[in-house]
């Protein structure tokens, strides 16, 4: 497969215009996507020739998931949740919406969930049913919590399940055990899971007592690239274990083939989880990934021709500001 048949499908696959995503004055500008061509070629540069076919092949089957994409899921979510709620004879005004967010307090996936969830649903939900996991509800815990009536956890990536399971047991141990166990409805919602990490989630709650039911399109489902027992899985092991090692800093955290091998193919438009393939999105003296993972960017210098770029659209900007200024100084002027 050639790099121009793998971006191709890559771009079909994920319903991108690149010309679009790289075009600053267009809404579907997407940084992460600019030279992305180029990118790949960087990528490449590290890894040996026999090998290309196969990381290109598995760049074609890769699932990007851009910011109207991520904002289509949600809606879609809200739909499913709709649907839900008319059996019960209630309304989304009931709902609260709890998110992930990150345990130092620093952005998270978590934050861009709020946002895509807010802005592709404006209308329906209010930004105050909205909330973090962590966030300290204080004394009023239990007030606050009585305004609804249904609770949906929603997250963007469900992996090996145990961090969506860690989440949603120590909200309800922290807020939901004080109320009556049957007063509120639960659900669970991802954009993108992997099965296996779903089921997982599911039983932990099943096992724990905690009903809780899944809001989930079908086919969102993300499985990893290969199998343990494949070729695939053999040819990539030296990249990975190289960039694994590369990374060991935490003996505890190891993310060959991705944190607890997950082997996915996923990315976001604000991020890339640890679940995806290390070679896709770790930075390292002999690897530069085509979907860096936020915080692993390396630090560059804007190059010459884009700091001309900036300055010409600041330019035109300018000039077009300049014109309509004219235009409204010349109709008071006849007024």
């Amino acid at each position: 497969m050639t790099k121009t048949e793998a971006l191709r499908k890559f771009y079909s696959k994920n319903n991108i215009d690149i010309s679009r995503s790289s075009d600053p004055d267009d809404g579907n500008y997407d940084v992460r996507l600019v030279d992305f061509d180029k990118q790949v070629d960087l990528w490449l540069r590290n890894i040996e020739t026999k090998d290309h076919e196969l990381f290109l092949n598995l760049l074609s089957r890769y699932t990007y998931l851009t910011e109207v994409q991520c904002q289509k899921r949600y809606g879609h979510i809200i739909c499913l949740l709709e649907e839900e709620l008319n059996k019960l004879g209630l309304h989304l005004a009931d709902v609260l919406f709890v998110t992930v967010e990150s345990k130092d307090g620093s952005k998270s996936g978590g934050d861009n969930v709020r946002a895509d969830l807010h802005k592709r649903n404006i209308r329906k939900v209010s930004k105050k049913q909205i909330l973090a996991a962590k966030s300290n509800l204080k004394n009023d815990r239990d007030d606050r919590l009585k305004r609804y009536k249904v609770i949906v956890f929603i997250d963007d990536v469900v992996g090996s399940g145990s961090t969506s399971w860690c989440e949603v047991k120590n909200f309800y141990k922290r807020f939901l055990q004080s109320i009556k166990s049957n007063s509120h409805k639960l659900y669970y919602a991802c954009i993108a899971p992997r099965k296996t990490g779903l089921e997982k989630f599911k039983d932990n709650c099943k096992s724990n007592g905690i009903e809780i039911d899944i809001l989930i399109d079908g086919l969102w489902y993300e499985e990893p690239a290969f199998d343990k027992d494949s070729d695939d899985y053999k040819q990539i092991s030296k990249y990975e274990r190289l960039i694994a090692d590369y990374m060991r800093k935490k003996p505890s955290k190891n993310f060959f083939m991705g944190f607890e091998e997950n082997r996915l193919l996923l990315s976001f438009h604000y991020n890339t989880p640890n679940n995806t393939l290390c070679s896709f999105w770790r930075v390292t003296p002999n690897n530069e990934p085509p979907f860096y993972r936020d915080g692993d960017q390396p630090k560059m210098r804007p190059q010459l021709d884009d700091l001309k770029a900036v300055k010409k659209h600041a330019n035109n900007n300018s000039y077009k500001f300049g014109i309509e200024r004219k235009k409204r100084e010349d109709i008071e002027i006849n007024l």
